[in-house]
């Protein structure tokens, strides 16, 4: 690996370390998950070990490596299933080609975190720490892939009607963070208080495949936590068990190390598929292979003709194209309100001014988020959208990395 001087890269103390110990690393445990010999192309190692998108950062980066080789392996070890031929086809380019889009690469997954991390940046910051905090959500449940695609798209617009609350209340809101789709044992639902109790009061049919439990996990920011509250209770209600956490930022670690912990959860590899191919799920469920979409995993399965003890790559083949299907549109979340492009008070511009953020100014953007400061012309109408670095409408920017977080370098 080819050394970068000091400084190239401004991080925290372990990640620096980390980056510092993989790059000079002749025979490290990057170097040995990578391997020798397949399943990963001659490219994508490369792109690993030249530090692709502050990729040698990444805390899981290891772990993360480990599962995709195995989940390729699996690909590979059924080439008459054309669905799991494609990938396999797919991820044996050249990563620069084919961009790897699938949310099952590591080097995907970093980019769609940093890209989030990027459209955060005008909204979380030291100076509203009051304002900000992690929202974890138990969704639903869902015994087979089939209806847990739908649960995925039944939570996104939950979400959504949170955000039209907080609209309708004449208050802003944004938040951005993942879906997580956990695959729990029918033992588990029993054992467990927390699944038990929501099992009974959601009213979930759990038998003893158990199934997919789907929580939210997103970063927030609410001036007005109030009518959040009261939208999170009536959207999700629960009886005698905690559905819904809303706390505050950690005290102990800053702004940026708040943020790169649910970075961490969008950039991580799913952890049912990690279980699935480490061997911890010692009963394969049996509802993997129950009213699947014929045109996405191929033909369905008689249920009475599925043992008990099912062939492992089978079910991580099964879990590997489904979660490529789903993909980031899908599995990851971001909600800007037309509220919230209000937030920007005359001492914010200052401190953007004080700061170097110029991309944040009255008058910078094409589409200006200090809408209110003139009164004396007609309010432009606000839409909400995606927190994307694109929906900052600033020129093409260049990252600067942060440990696993980025920052914008103006293009111009």
């Amino acid at each position: 690996m080819e050394k970068k001087k000091k400084g190239d890269l401004c991080v925290t103390p372990n990640l620096q370390a980390i980056y510092e110990q993989r790059l000079s690393a002749t025979d490290g445990k990057v170097e040995r998950a990578l391997g020798v010999r397949g399943p990963f192309s001659e490219s994508f190692k490369n792109r690993i070990r030249s530090d692709c998108e502050g990729i040698l950062q990444s805390e899981f980066l290891v772990k993360d490596l480990k599962i995709f080789k195995h989940t390729l392996n699996a690909l590979n070890r059924d080439p008459h299933h054309s669905r799991a031929r494609d990938l396999s086809e797919m991820f044996s380019g050249d990563p620069r080609r084919s961009g790897y889009d699938s949310i099952l690469c590591p080097l995907a997954r970093q980019v769609h975190g940093l890209n989030l991390m990027t459209g955060a940046t005008r909204y979380f910051f030291p100076e509203v720490r009051n304002q900000l905090y992690f929202l974890t959500v138990v969704m639903d449940f869902a015994p087979d892939l089939e209806t847990l695609a739908k649960q995925i798209g039944d939570a996104r617009l939950s979400m959504e009607k949170i955000g039209e609350a907080m609209t309708n209340s004449q208050r802003g809101i944004v938040m951005f963070g993942t879906f997580e789709p956990d695959l729990r044992s029918g033992e588990d639902f029993i054992k467990r208080k927390t699944l038990s109790k929501a099992a009974g009061d959601l009213g979930w049919e759990v038998d003893d495949a158990g199934g997919w439990v789907l929580s939210s996990h997103l970063l927030v920011r609410a001036v007005d936590v109030a009518p959040l509250k009261a939208a999170l209770k009536k959207t999700f209600p629960a009886n005698g068990w905690r559905r819904v956490h809303l706390r505050p930022f950690d005290k102990n670690k800053t702004v940026l190390g708040n943020l790169l912990k649910l970075v961490k959860y969008v950039s991580k590899s799913s952890p049912s598929i990690g279980a699935l191919n480490s061997g911890r799920v010692k009963m394969v469920p049996s509802n993997l292979n129950r009213n699947l979409r014929t045109t996405v995993l191929g033909p369905q399965v008689p249920v009475s003709s599925v043992p008990d003890e099912l062939d492992r790559d089978h079910a991580v083949r099964q879990l590997a194209i489904f979660l490529h299907d789903t993909g980031f549109d899908k599995l990851t979340f971001s909600y800007e309100s037309g509220y919230a492009q209000e937030w920007y008070t005359h001492e914010e511009t200052l401190m953007f001014l004080n700061e170097g953020w110029l991309e944040n100014l009255h008058g910078y953007c094409k589409v200006e988020v200090h809408r209110s400061d003139d009164t004396h012309r007609p309010k432009p109408r606000r839409v909400t959208r995606e927190l994307t670095y694109k929906s900052a409408d600033v020129p093409e920017p260049t990252r600067v990395y942060v440990g696993t977080s980025v920052g914008i370098s103006l293009a111009i």
